[in-house]
């Protein structure tokens, strides 16, 4: 299986994203770029990738399940863990 690629030198860290995000800003205060377009694609780009986290949530789940509940899964440094939540009951339709 291969990994999301954002380009082939990215990897999730804080300093990845500082650095992208200095790619991303550093042309609009040079005023190289338009400032209210790249709003725009900032906008956009921000709905597709909370579009696809939500799309994937499933799959996440899925694959978190293959683990002990209790243990902490690492990847590059981040962890994951599924939490249990209290149950709900529906008293609703009970006789009394």
């Amino acid at each position: 299986m291969k990994d999301l690629q954002i380009n082939s030198e990215w990897l999730p860290s804080e300093e990845a994203i500082c650095k992208l995000t200095d790619s991303i800003v550093a042309p609009v205060r040079e005023g190289t770029v338009d400032v209210l377009k790249a709003n725009l694609t900032i906008a956009a780009v921000s709905e597709a990738l909370q579009r696809a986290a939500q799309e994937i949530k499933g799959n996440v789940i899925d694959e978190l399940h293959k683990y002990s509940a209790k243990e902490k899964i690492i990847v590059n440094g981040n962890a994951y863990q599924l939490k249990e939540v209290g149950t709900k009951y529906d008293y609703s339709s009970a006789v009394g």
